[in-house]
């Protein structure tokens, strides 16, 4: 066992390793702008978070590799890009197959080489325990797949601990599969944050201390989603415009210690009940219950578990498909998006209308367009299908709303039909107008939105 004590920027490893790296693959970036010049000179290719995170365990026990439907139809099918990239990716990282008389997309296992996880706690041994962790992530899945590969496992922890003194069961990756330790005191809790007990659970945090979102577009779309989140029913959330809606129930005082169960809510990083957070803090919840590994938490959602999904856009085109994974120079990736989408009975999509400078203002209950977003979101054609959602709709009978804050529109299986437009919003000059493509109807008796999501 080698330790080391030292506290580093992560994004240093992260550009060193990308400038000496052949490629790789990955599924979702924070700073997607800062990788262009990289997707331009390496072999990359993006997948879903679930073909990332179930792959270290099929690498474990030594698997050819493993079968889903899961990215059919999407830009992860080789039949569209497969995940690549640029034109100097070649290799085919997953390949449509046929297996008992259905198509499902195969993915192929490699070995890894070198794993880099996170803990708490360590003791001189390498066993890890994660009790100052709101997330496990998929530590001991990755762990067991680079050493059954022969490779090594790097830990970073916050503290070193003796032996014996905590329980075996807090200890969730055991000291055989780990070969080095690094301890930085300083180790962020979550992005920002050093240490909150907030994101541990077993006591009730007051969510009153959760921050007000301002009155704009966001939390227009915010108050907009939140009727459509089912009673006793696990909802996910996305990262974006979708994870504020949870912030708007606490203000309206539906997510108190005696309701809160009435609402279980999820990410697909793992923690379930409690308060979604957004921003940087996304992923991590307010008060959870319980939190799954990263492994386990896909097997839920895969399973059919999420049954109510609220995600964002930033496309979405004439054929039906939704887009989050590559717009502009942006190449974001999917994250566990697909995975959710895929599986969830309802979908709201929720995001504003024009990105790009949109300047909008609030009037007893009106809304008035300052300046116009210059980017379309409504394109006749997606840079990238994220998920084909007219499949889901028409295919497996998803219900599917785009909430933005000016309209609402329903997904049918002819195509988009708008349904709700806000007060003072002008249907032909800023609707239709600012649309690629017309919606494929439009409602006999357009809904006027609730004038007190605009208070």
């Amino acid at each position: 066992m080698e330790w080391e004590a030292r506290h580093g920027e992560a994004e240093v490893w992260l550009c060193g390793a990308l400038g000496v790296s052949r490629g790789g693959f990955y599924t979702w970036l924070t700073r997607p702008r800062s990788f262009t010049n990289w997707f331009g000179q390496k072999r990359c290719s993006a997948r879903q978070s679930s073909s990332t995170i179930a792959a270290p365990a099929v690498v474990a026990r030594r698997s050819p590799g493993y079968l889903t439907k899961i990215g059919l139809g999407t830009y992860i099918d080789p039949r569209q890009t497969g995940g690549k990239l640029n034109a100097r990716t070649t290799q085919d990282l997953v390949e449509v197959v046929n297996f008992r008389g259905e198509e499902y997309l195969f993915y192929p296992t490699f070995p890894l080489n070198v794993g880099i996880i996170r803990a708490s706690s360590s003791d001189e041994l390498g066993n890890l325990s994660f009790e100052d962790e709101p997330l496990t992530s998929s530590s001991l899945a990755l762990a067991l797949a680079v050493k059954s590969s022969g490779g090594k496992v790097i830990a970073q922890v916050r503290r070193k601990v003796d032996r014996f003194s905590r329980p075996a069961q807090t200890v969730r990756v055991p000291g055989s599969l780990v070969d080095h330790v690094v301890v930085d005191p300083a180790q962020m809790m979550v992005t920002g944050i050093s240490f909150d007990d907030a994101f541990l659970g077993g006591r009730w945090v007051p969510t009153d201390r959760i921050p007000r979102l301002p009155l704009g577009s966001d939390k227009v779309i915010a108050r907009r989603v939140v009727p459509e989140i089912p009673l006793d029913t696990v909802s996910i959330f996305g990262f974006g415009a979708s994870s504020d809606a949870p912030s708007v129930m606490v203000e309206d005082g539906m997510l108190t210690s005696e309701t809160i169960h009435r609402y279980p809510a999820t990410t697909e990083h793992g923690p379930h009940g409690g308060v979604v957070t957004s921003g940087w803090t996304f992923s991590a919840n307010i008060n959870p219950e319980a939190a799954l590994d990263g492994v386990t938490q896909f097997d839920f959602i895969d399973g059919g578990n999420c049954k109510f999904a609220a995600l964002a856009f930033a496309e979405f085109d004439a054929a039906g498909n939704v887009n989050v994974s590559k717009f502009g120079t942006a190449h974001p990736g999917a994250g566990g998006f697909i995975d959710i989408a895929h599986n969830a009975c309802k979908l709201v999509f929720a995001g504003t209308f024009t990105t790009g400078g949109l300047k909008t203002s609030f009037d007893n209950g009106t809304m008035t367009i300052d300046k116009e977003g210059a980017v379309r979101k409504f394109v006749g054609k997606a840079t990238q299908i994220t998920y084909p959602v007219i499949r889901g709709v028409t295919e497996r009978g998803q219900e599917s709303l785009i909430v933005t804050e000016r309209a609402v529109f329903r997904v049918e299986r002819e195509g988009l039909a708008l349904i709700e437009v806000a007060a003072g919003i002008d249907v032909k000059g800023q609707i239709l107008e600012q649309m690629d493509f017309a919606p494929a109807r439009i409602a006999n008796q357009l809904v006027t939105m609730d004038r007190k999501l605009f208070l």
